[in-house]
């Protein structure tokens, strides 16, 4: 009877056993096809493409660099051509855009709509100068043409117009992800050759600083037609009534688009600055160019801050020296005045004694 007893126990307990790992199988089978299930969306969602650029044989940087430079003639129209191939089974809308180059503040360069550049700086942007396709469809395994037109102009413009075609995909928005691919391709422009850079314009655009590591920011506007590369900056303060406090900032590798501005500021952690008059030296520079600035700061002991050209602090220090003789002659004429009249009490004291004697 005990046998018996512990036979079922056992066969019971196997039962039980087996009922749970098959249990457990379909739970992970479960899993496997929950998360296939995902993987398939996922996969789905995604949507991919593939640009080429077909540079031309006249392209003004090396293929292996990828973007369009090229100079144009006048009078005669210009085509750019990008392949792009749709590798997947579902057909493909991509939206086209050529955006501008603009400068950014600390001197990098941004691509905007024409709507977000400063006419003042650069009045014709070079987007509207380019005929393109805003909306690109593409079938199934399908390559096709993306072609830009420059349209052909009878004066050309001076120097570059530097841009960035945008080339973008959109998924499917209600997907579980949604993927967006965006290319970027550099299209630059060249026209007549700009023979002489002016200089960099400064403008002030700190009016008020900390004394305790202070930050200076300026106002850079580059007035040419020009992409700089690899620029580098260096700017000096020096105090003119104490020579001993300079302080000197560095930054390099900025990179300034054509007929742009931004601000580029400076920092001078752990430095303190003494109110009074600065001489702020500022050089700019690369490989084909280079200007030095000069201009004055005066900084008050509340950290307000005014800049002076050159001839603004010889003025001031003209009248600073007027204001210094005039105040030299006041104190030798109360000097002169106090030793004349003590010299003529002296005498009229001297005077009464003789006559007292007498």
């Amino acid at each position: 009877m005990d046998d018996c007893s512990g036979r079922l126990d056992l066969v019971i307990s196997s039962s039980t056993t087996l009922k749970k790992f098959r249990l457990f199988i379909i739970a992970v089978l479960g899993l496997l096809l929950v998360c296939f299930a995902h993987s398939g969306t996922a996969v789905a969602a995604t949507t991919n493409f593939m640009i080429r650029p077909e540079l031309p044989s006249d392209n003004l940087v090396q293929p292996g660099q990828g973007y369009f430079s090229v100079k144009l003639a006048p009078k005669q129209s210009r085509d750019l051509v990008v392949k792009v191939y749709n590798p997947s089974a579902e057909e493909l809308t991509l939206t086209v855009r050529l955006l501008n180059a603009m400068t950014t503040d600390q001197g990098q360069i941004a691509y905007v709509n024409a709507g977000q550049i400063n006419q003042q700086d650069l009045k014709v942007p070079g987007s509207q100068l380019v005929e393109y396709p805003r909306t690109l469809v593409l079938a199934p395994h399908q390559t096709r043409d993306l072609r830009l037109k420059v349209a052909a102009q009878d004066q050309l413009f001076r120097g570059t117009k530097a841009m960035a075609l945008r080339i973008t995909s959109q998924g499917d928005s209600q997907a579980a992800v949604n993927n967006q691919i965006e290319y970027l391709l550099g299209v630059l422009l060249t026209g007549r050759q700009v023979k002489q850079l002016q200089q960099i314009q400064i403008k002030q655009s700190t009016q008020q600083v900390r004394l305790r590591q202070p930050r200076l920011q300026l106002v850079l506007r580059n007035p040419d037609p020009v992409l700089l590369k690899s620029v580098q900056t260096e700017l000096t303060l020096q105090h003119q009534q104490l020579r001993f406090l300079t302080f000197k900032q560095t930054k390099e590798k900025l990179k300034i688009a054509p007929n742009s501005r931004f601000k580029l500021a400076f920092d001078f952690p752990g430095q303190k600055l003494t109110p009074g008059i600065y001489r702020m030296k500022f050089v700019i520079k690369n490989s084909r160019y280079r200007q030095q600035t000069q201009r004055y700061l005066k900084i008050d002991r509340h950290g307000k801050v005014q800049m002076l050209t050159s001839s603004e602090y010889q003025h001031l220090q003209q009248q600073w020296h007027w204001l210094l003789a005039i105040m030299t002659l006041i104190i030798v004429g109360f000097i002169n005045l106090f030793i004349y009249r003590k010299t003529r009490k002296r005498k009229q004291k001297g005077s009464l004694t003789n006559e007292t004697f007498d």
